[in-house]
């Protein structure tokens, strides 16, 4: 670690002790992979190194004390217990968004607000969220956000978002490297147990539904790398997948990166092929060892009628759909059509995502979830 490696590390520190007004990050174990990202930053980023550094680090660093503040306000929330959660996951850009916000509308499971998520506390009733100034800031931050996003991934401060952020707090996370071009940031992460960033995640959960006895409904694509560490922490988790062409997915997703980054395409999309891959890989090991403990839903099918992969859904969890919750769920799609906030355009070719690199990483998935 060089001197100014350690020197920006302090003053990220300093920034989100003075933003919080805690002190306490809790155990050390988050610091490896925030130096070694400081670092590759510092390295590879020049001047810029100390502004990305802020945009990556502040937010979990922020959220690591807050969390640890409210657990010293409520430690009695690390003794519940956490009954097995319905986990969605798949690679990016294959419907895990559309399914959760679908799946969220049956008032058996609770969900991660997307506002909530970097203000981890005890969930307040309804009625008092618009009061909370996380969820002012919430609505701040959605009203600014760049068009791109719009249209691509729009996540409202009340909606059900994917658990990245909380995973982001030990700073071993797939958060990074999507956010800018990590190569030795990202080998160290692939190589790396998720396991505490799991029993972490678990503990912020017991926190955020600390008056609330549901089991958990969540979504996050990048399980995918870690579903083996994800059962060690939740043994009795279901895993619902989503499946998509990968040569369209992992389009979609450089497409959707590097507008928002901007920059050449061609690094972005070596990336997210390699990461992916692992993750397809991954997951089918998985599937080798448990796999009753999964569920699959074809993109195709979700497209072109998702109340019909609902229906499909809850018939292999052992589920009933009521009539209300049936109603909720068409009221749903009628008012969130695909391309709701434009279309998503691309060719994958253009960006580097070929067919070659596509056998390369996914043949073997490809082959055997069906989808050339």
């Amino acid at each position: 670690m060089t001197t100014t490696t350690r020197a920006l590390g302090d003053a990220l520190h300093e920034r989100a002790i003075e933003t919080t007004g805690f002190d306490d990050f809790g155990d050390d174990g988050y610091q490896e992979g925030l130096f070694r990202l400081i670092d590759e930053l510092v390295a590879t980023m020049g001047d810029d190194a100390e502004t990305v550094a802020a945009r990556l680090a502040s937010a979990p660093l922020a959220g690591r004390l807050r969390s640890q503040e409210q657990w010293r306000r409520h430690p009695d929330v690390l003794r519940r217990e956490l009954p097995g959660p319905l986990v969605i996951t798949g690679l990016p850009r294959t419907g895990t968004t559309a399914l959760h916000r679908l799946l969220a509308f049956d008032d058996r499971f609770q969900v991660l607000q997307h506002w909530i998520q970097h203000h981890p506390m005890p969930r307040p009733e309804r009625a008092r969220w618009e009061h909370e100034a996380a969820y002012q800031e919430a609505v701040s931050v959605y009203e600014a956000m760049p068009e791109v996003l719009r249209v691509t991934h729009l996540v409202e401060p009340t909606e059900a978002e994917e658990c990245l952020a909380l995973m982001a707090q030990s700073f071993t996370s797939n958060l990074f490297g999507s956010g800018v071009i990590l190569p030795e940031y990202d080998e160290w992460f692939l190589g790396q147990t998720m396991e505490p960033s799991f029993r972490r995640y678990a503990d912020n959960l017991r926190l955020v539904g600390a008056h609330d006895d549901r089991p958990w409904l969540l979504k996050n694509p990048s399980h995918v790398l870690a579903l083996d560490e994800l059962f060690a922490v939740f043994p009795d988790a279901v895993v619902v997948q989503t499946h998509r062409k990968p040569l369209d997915a992992i389009g979609s997703v450089v497409s959707l990166l590097s507008e928002l980054y901007q920059g050449d395409p061609h690094p972005r999309a070596a990336r997210e092929l390699r990461v992916w891959g692992e993750g397809a890989a991954r997951a089918d090991a998985q599937r080798d060892v448990r796999p009753e403990q999964f569920v699959d839903v074809d993109y195709r099918e979700l497209v072109a009628d998702p109340f019909a992969a609902v229906v499909a859904v809850y018939r292999q969890l052992g589920l009933e759909i009521s009539p209300a919750l049936a109603d909720c769920v068409r009221a749903g799609i009628a008012a969130n059509p695909q391309h709701k906030h434009g279309q998503h355009s691309y060719d994958p070719a253009a960006l580097g995502v070929t067919e070659d690199a596509i056998e390369e990483h996914f043949g073997a998935y490809i082959a055997r979830h069906h989808l050339g």
